[in-house]
């Protein structure tokens, strides 16, 4: 009974996340070839930046990679989005930089060994995906296998000033 109430404990007491239309942390992003912005800067820009969390290792992550850089190849010439990758799940930066030039992955990534991006979003596991809007948190969710990805609507939705769309648990 105890380790019962102990664990509702722990559960009522984590950060449950980032929540949807807060405001989003001005986190630094720095990707491993040496490239930084903010998300007060993407924001002042009007940029919509989508952050898409993965890792090279990990086995229920690894197959959105693929799908995470279909995406981010559909927006690269649109300037108003952003799209930025982060690893947070014990990848090395030279993983990182060999993994992405073999996959030709051509959006940044940022190496998040200390967890402070992770944290500050409310990350629980690869393949969690956030769309900021006006440095709001616009959606947040994951990114699907099978190509039928909400994050896409959000971001069209984000672009085109509508709502955005109910977000999804992440799939992993």
């Amino acid at each position: 009974m105890k380790l019962a109430v102990s664990l509702v404990l722990a559960a009522l007491l984590l950060p449950q996340g980032l929540e949807v239309g807060k405001d989003v942390p001005d986190l630094k992003l720095k990707s491993v070839d040496g490239k930084e912005c903010t998300i007060a800067g993407l924001s002042k820009e009007g940029k919509v930046i989508v952050i898409v969390s993965w890792s090279v290792d990990c086995p229920s992550g690894k197959p959105t990679i693929g799908r995470s850089t279909e995406i981010a190849k559909k927006y690269a010439d649109n300037a108003k989005v952003a799209f930025v990758g982060v690893s947070t799940y014990g990848d090395t930066e030279d993983k990182i930089k060999s993994y992405a030039k073999d996959q030709n992955i051509t959006y940044p990534i940022v190496h998040d060994g200390d967890k402070a991006i992770a944290k500050a979003l409310g990350a629980k596991q690869v393949n969690s995906t956030y769309v900021i809007k006006e440095g709001k948190l616009f959606w947040k969710g994951g990114v699907t296998k099978d190509g039928k990805d909400p994050v896409v609507d959000a971001i069209q939705a984000a672009l085109e000033g509508k709502p955005a769309p109910a977000s999804n648990k992440f799939p992993g």
